[in-house]
């Protein structure tokens, strides 16, 4: 669980990025299109792949504890 939270707390900086520009690491506004390339969009969409393997998981050992 320790690790899906770290993921999440990684990602969540991005659901505001994602919609409006921002500034970037040399202090310039870009739009999400400019600010996210391909390897750091595809770094964000295997953690959320990760956290949402996990979140299955959790919820499949509950749901077996209960039958």
């Amino acid at each position: 669980m320790d690790e899906v939270l770290e993921k999440l707390k990684l990602m969540e900086e991005h659901i505001i990025t994602a919609r409006y520009p921002v500034e970037d690491e040399k202090g310039t506004f870009v739009t999400p299109s400019e600010y996210y390339d391909k390897p750091k969009a595809e770094k964000l969409l295997q953690n959320a792949r990760k956290v949402l393997e996990k979140i299955e998981a959790i919820i499949n050992t509950i749901s077996e504890k209960e039958n």
